[in-house]
């Protein structure tokens, strides 16, 4: 993995960059993640922690599950 800086733009004097970090074809293969995905970032110390950011398909059916979750009741109770 590669830590590289590009320079994005030049206004007047200043000079623009962005960081972006290579992460090799096998590993975003096996984490699944697709090209464009929204990532979440988290530093925790000197770690850089990435999630991905679940899609509305996936948020709706979190919300679904909550909410039959919190109106399911065991066999028995009234």
């Amino acid at each position: 993995m590669q830590l590289q800086r590009r320079l994005n733009r030049v206004v007047g004097d200043k000079e623009y960059s962005k960081w972006q970090v290579v992460i090799p074809p096998e590993t975003v293969e096996k984490l699944g993640w697709k090209e464009g995905q929204e990532l979440d970032e988290q530093v925790q110390g000197h770690k850089l922690i990435l999630s991905p950011v679940p899609d509305n398909k996936d948020m709706v059916e979190l919300a679904r599950q909550s909410m039959l979750a919190k109106h399911r009741k065991p066999i028995g109770e009234a």
